[in-house]
């Protein structure tokens, strides 16, 4: 794909703001303080650059509400290293997808990316339309068509008979953004969808490992093998670390990466080279954007009765992975001081969704949780002081 056919399809999109040679996709709901921040960085970076940046003039929003929005950035050559990639892995020719994410969710960017770049035809369907039932008429099969979802929406669209019809019709489901629980996939293996699990991020241009539909439906639940495009690797400790044509070429404005990218993610590589992810490194909660674990427990530990506490987050059903607040060595008094905290939050994901004074159902816990663990959530060793952990309402 060249620049100039790039540009155009970014323009369409209505979310690309063009910058001093920069172009930056932007999310129409971000907060004021957000919205601030972000015109705060391109301001500050911008002044007398050349009017045409060569090399990772595309700036793709990536961090979440985990310690604020950063810019990821790409060009047409490692969006078209994907593409390359991607249609080798699946064999695809030409790629038709229904898009349901936004242009400025890298996996939303990159359907659209696809199909341009191989004379494919992308159809963009508002979700609330797709969610009530209002399914486009396509001619799925004959056609070879891609959807992509996170698993919150492949939940809700399983307990609907006639969009579990439309979805057997895909070539391939794929599923992406965040952690997958065991029951959903179990339900979708039911339901026979052609789903593949998928692992990527915005600093690669979306997969760089995939399952293909039919191991799926044989049972394996991993994130398959690696594209032609990547090269994936673990190393000493356990971190997955990608290199390739479609590795980003740094942060905006202007930190660069060497060709290879440490991930924070744990995982392994197994005898067939399938990737397995394990969890994360830090504290991060992984939930179609990123949220700081350690950020709800930071603010309960500001609380003047509480006197120690934790947080994290575990895989659940219609969250990906949910925040949790633990608290410990403060009692009734603690309890009632922290009932409105949830909802304070300080940003839309960062902050614990249940949080739970000591007693109750527990578990045996350390003194500290341990910011890792299966499936994107945490993990904790059971030993020590008695805690309770709850899930809660969800974030919106």
């Amino acid at each position: 794909m060249e620049r100039a056919e790039l540009t155009k399809l970014l323009r369409a999109t209505g979310c690309a703001e063009e910058r001093g040679g920069f172009t930056f996709l932007c999310d129409p709901a971000w907060s004021a303080a957000e919205r601030a921040k972000v015109a705060a960085l391109q301001g500050s970076t911008i002044e007398n650059r050349k009017s045409k940046i060569d090399s990772g003039w595309l700036c793709v929003p990536t961090g979440g509400t985990g310690g604020g929005v950063r810019f990821a950035r790409h060009d047409e050559r490692t969006l078209t290293a994907a593409v390359r990639g991607f249609c080798a892995h699946f064999g695809f020719r030409r790629v038709n997808a229904v898009g349901v994410l936004p242009p400025y969710h890298v996996s939303g960017l990159m359907a659209r990316v696809r199909c341009a770049a191989t004379g494919g035809r992308h159809v963009a369907w508002d979700w609330k339309r797709l969610e009530s039932g209002d399914l486009p008429a396509l001619q799925l099969r004959r056609a070879h068509w891609v959807l992509s979802l996170v698993p919150t929406q492949l939940q809700r669209l399983l307990a609907a008979r006639e969009a579990v019809a439309w979805l057997r019709g895909f070539r391939a489901i794929f599923i992406g953004g965040g952690p997958v629980w065991p029951e959903l996939t179990a339900a979708a293996a039911r339901a026979e969808l052609p789903l593949s699990l998928s692992y990527g991020l915005t600093e690669t241009a979306a997969m760089v490992a995939a399952q293909r539909p039919a191991e799926f439906l044989a049972g394996e639940h991993n994130c398959g093998a690696v594209l032609p495009h990547a090269r994936v690797t673990i190393d000493d400790e356990g971190r997955i670390r990608i290199s390739g044509e479609s590795v980003f070429r740094g942060y905006f404005p202007g930190e660069n990466v060497a060709g290879e990218f440490a991930t924070e993610d744990l995982g392994r590589l197994d005898e067939r080279g399938h990737l397995h992810v394990l969890g994360r490194r830090d504290a991060v909660i992984i939930r179609g954007e990123k949220g700081a674990g350690r950020g709800g427990g930071g603010g309960v530990a500001r609380q003047r009765r509480i006197r120690r506490c934790g947080g994290g987050g575990r895989a659940g059903p219609g969250v990906g992975a949910r925040g949790g607040g633990v608290l410990c060595r403060g009692g009734p008094a603690a309890e009632s001081g922290v009932g409105g905290l949830g909802s304070r939050r300080p940003c839309r994901v960062q902050a614990a969704e249940t949080l739970c004074g000591r007693g109750g159902l527990a578990a045996q816990c350390a003194g500290q949780a341990e910011p890792r663990g299966a499936g994107g959530g945490s993990r904790q060793k059971l030993r020590g002081e008695r805690w309770r952990v709850k899930g809660g309402a969800r974030c919106p």
